[in-house]
């Protein structure tokens, strides 16, 4: 199979091709752009779509998160972003209720899927585990 390069890191030698027949994407490691067409890297992750337009977005943020998330120190993928936001509300639940009210309605200016996502109950202030 064919793969067409995206994105491609050197110095990490890890690239982000999709394949030729726009089906799926791979985070390859051990890259190497030089090599034969079939041994450009050593393993890697797959990320497939097979030509459906709504998976394909889903699959590339993804298989982006994975690539950044190996090339950049300074990137914090988005599963960990929303370990810690959730933890946030939880302990800022616990610790005063009423700021936290004010904060999820006020400051954050959460919208009800945000809240339905983070299991928060508009009505009377509860969280549940998410």
């Amino acid at each position: 199979m064919k793969w067409n390069e995206i994105l491609r890191n050197d110095s990490e030698r890890v690239a982000l091709l999709v394949s030729e027949s726009n089906t799926q994407f791979v985070v390859a490691f051990d890259y190497d752009p030089d090599a034969p067409e079939d041994q450009k890297w050593h393993h890697g992750h797959y990320f497939q779509f097979w030509m459906d337009p709504e998976k394909k977005t889903e699959v590339l943020a993804n298989a982006m998160d994975l690539y950044r998330s190996r090339t950049d120190s300074r990137y914090i993928s988005q599963l960990r972003l929303e370990e810690i936001s959730t933890a946030a509300l939880h302990e800022l639940k616990e610790i005063d209720e009423d700021s936290f009210t004010d904060f999820c309605d006020g400051d954050l200016d959460l919208t009800d899927e945000e809240r339905e996502w983070f299991g928060l109950d508009k009505e009377d202030g509860d969280v549940e585990d998410s």
